[in-house]
């Protein structure tokens, strides 16, 4: 038989869909390396018919099946699982006279993300300039020193209550920590290209991501980076018959090239 080179040097994608397997999948963006990781504990009795000991017998039991993943994009499926978070699609809005209290040099946040601010109204309907006044900001305006608006601010013994009007940008509202987390079916194509340089696919049939322990919330010195820990959980609708070697954690299907 000839000898068939078998080494690797692989990459793919990784996608999501509902838990169970066989269901459409959704790309989740480039993932930066994903490892598989079987914990087991040992039950074990010594020997102790001999002074020297040693083992008599012993088994091995695995405890959990789990791929640690560093996601590098921030798909909002990913932040949801992650996270535990419920998201939603805001759409595009038109807001009108949304009171707001503002001081000098300080940023309000709006209630929904700006696009564009069109009005800024403070007591007595007195309307106030962008780049003057205020500035938009990521998440709201802020108020700028040595304005009409400050000094308007600076006069006033109680809060300053101003009306804002705006359109918002559609955008993904991710409420953390609103669920005790999702279960998945994950897939993974890949392909190698070296060896037999066959494709090499795995399903992941029920998953459950635990929540991230760190995200980085600001990254200049590279791309961002998601880490997770994925657990393998066990689907009894593949569950097989004894004597049957049919996984209900996971399954690989690696390629061979013939001929």
């Amino acid at each position: 038989m000839a000898y068939v080179k078998e080494t690797a040097l692989i990459g793919g994608r990784f996608k999501l869909g509902p838990a169970g397997g066989r269901k459409p999948t959704e790309f989740v963006g480039v993932v930066g390396s994903a490892q598989e990781q079987i914990e087991q504990s040992e039950i074990r009795i010594p020997d102790t018919t001999s002074p020297l000991s040693g083992t008599w017998d012993s088994l091995a039991k695995i405890d959990r099946f789990i791929l640690n993943i560093q996601f590098r994009e921030i798909n909002s499926r990913v932040l949801s699982s992650l996270l535990y978070a419920d998201v939603t699609e805001v759409p595009s809005d038109t807001i009108t006279g949304e009171e707001v209290e503002l001081a000098v040099g300080m940023t309000t946040a709006l209630d929904k993300m700006p696009l564009t601010i069109t009005a800024v109204t403070g007591p007595g309907d007195v309307e106030y300039q962008e780049d003057e006044d205020w500035r938009m900001t990521g998440a709201g305006i802020e108020v700028l020193p040595d304005s009409d608006l400050a000094t308007a601010i600076e006069g006033s013994a109680e809060p300053f209550i101003a009306t804002v009007d705006y359109t918002s940008a559609t955008f993904d509202a991710v409420e953390v920590l609103t669920n005790s987390g999702k279960e998945w079916y994950l897939l993974f194509e890949g392909s190698n290209a070296v060896g037999q340089k066959g494709r090499f696919n795995g399903h992941y049939w029920r998953v459950k991501f635990q929540p991230t322990e760190s995200r980085d919330v600001i990254g200049v010195d590279d791309f961002m980076a998601l880490p997770a820990v994925c657990e393998v959980l066990r689907e009894d609708s593949r569950a097989s018959a004894a004597g049957d070697p049919k996984s209900a954690y996971a399954r690989l299907d690696k390629e061979k090239i013939v001929g």
